[in-house]
């Protein structure tokens, strides 16, 4: 089993949803999505055939990390995900 489509660094806005997704290449393999090391709820997962995702309705500025899908020791995928506010522009009057 290896990971044919793998997870890419990211950046949103807060309060945006974040969707990340990576692809086995055996399909309906059951795999452990982590934040910098910690087991995140399979609630916020979803499997598809060969597709596994990681869904987030509203990210928060917390939410910013290492996310990584885990099938076993040494076969895994990481990205990192940073979540942003909005940049606030000042102006002269």
């Amino acid at each position: 089993v290896r990971f044919t489509e793998k997870l890419f660094d990211t950046v949103i806005k807060v309060a945006s949803p974040l969707e990340l997704q990576c692809k086995l290449s055996i399909a309906d393999t059951p795999i452990v999505w982590k934040r910098d090391g910690q087991v995140i709820d399979s609630s916020l997962t979803q499997v598809d055939g060969f597709y596994h995702r990681l869904r987030l309705p509203q990210a928060q500025l917390t939410d910013s990390g290492t996310y990584s899908a885990h099938y076993s020791d040494d076969v895994e995928t990481s990205c990192q995900v940073s979540v942003q506010t909005e940049p606030v522009f000042a102006r002269e009057l």
